[in-house]
């Protein structure tokens, strides 16, 4: 166990706090409101096959960022 403590301790020299909480926050928001454009987009097509169509564009339009 003599060699179990590190010779020099390297440590960060930022003062900055992490962004990890403004992250989480903004995902879930932009989650939030692609998951209601989904619904919308279910609701407002007439016949399965447009639902399907406005779905897939939607998903497209997505992925594609």
């Amino acid at each position: 166990m003599s060699r179990s403590r590190r010779k020099t301790p390297i440590v960060g020299h930022t003062t900055c706090g992490s962004e990890r909480e403004d992250k989480k926050l903004w995902h879930q928001r932009w989650r939030t409101r692609e998951r209601t454009a989904l619904t919308i987009a279910n609701h407002k097509g007439r016949n399965p096959q447009e639902r399907a169509s406005l779905k897939k564009r939607l998903l497209r339009k997505w992925m594609s960022k």
